[in-house]
């Protein structure tokens, strides 16, 4: 019975190539259904909305140039010698150390004033007794500290007179004020006769020779961001817990 053999491998090719088939289409459902799955999760997660590099560039630079400046400001620069003059007579003069050019927000508080003493008194501006460089600060050396009143500092020339506005430096009063707790702190930090000053308010006249020359600004805090509280140390903890 060949008909019967010929029958049966007939038949047993139909059986095979359905099972094929309908392996490769069950194989095809699974990935369509996991591309399926896949878009679903895809449109569950948020979405990230792409911003050309240049678009992103250019919105840096705006809000860093347009954003107001809310934090207090020092130009420090390393000196051989500085003095002030006020109507013809010289009111301080130093030799070797800092001078620097204060200038308060109208939104400073006593941090800002103790941020900023702390780090212009531990500025590192100057070589060791090694040769390298920016390793001591005016304390280690041993020299003096000049500190000018400086409202211009928050001078602002985006107008279209090009007319300088000051609306953001502290009003006078209350910056004479902050300005004196200021030379106080420095003074405390550091030795008192080393601490020099100009005459604030007053039309000063300043000197100075610039070594290097070098040239830092510190400020408080970014724009809006308020400046760290200085540390407690043990010692003051101890104090509080007695009082």
């Amino acid at each position: 019975t060949g008909s019967d053999d010929h029958r049966t491998d007939h038949f047993l090719l139909n059986s095979l190539g359905t099972r094929m088939v309908t392996g490769n289409r069950t194989k095809e459902e699974e990935v369509l259904k996991k591309r399926k799955d896949n878009k679903k999760e895809a449109s569950k997660q948020p979405q990230l909305f792409h911003i050309p590099p240049l678009l992103l560039l250019l919105l840096l630079l705006f809000f860093l140039f347009t954003s107001p400046t809310n934090a207090m400001r020092i130009v420090v620069q390393r000196v051989k010698s500085a003095s002030v003059t006020v109507d013809s007579q010289k009111v301080s003069s130093i030799g070797p150390g800092l001078l620097a050019l204060v200038g308060l927000h109208e939104h400073d508080t006593e941090e800002d004033l103790t941020y900023c003493c702390r780090k212009l008194l531990a500025a590192k501006l100057w070589e060791n007794e090694n040769g390298a460089s920016w390793r001591h600060g005016v304390k280690q050396k041993s020299y003096d500290l000049l500190c000018v009143s400086q409202f211009t500092l928050y001078g602002s020339v985006a107008n279209k007179k090009h007319c300088p506005d000051y609306k953001s430096s502290m009003k006078n009063e209350p910056a004479k004020i902050m300005y004196s707790k200021f030379l106080d702190m420095c003074k405390t930090n550091y030795e008192e006769e080393k601490v020099h000053d100009g005459v604030f308010g007053a039309m000063m006249d300043v000197e100075l020779v610039n070594d290097g020359p070098v040239t830092i600004v510190i400020e408080s805090g970014p724009s809006g961001v308020p400046p760290p509280p200085p540390p407690v140390s043990s010692d003051d903890g101890n104090k509080k817990k007695e009082g």
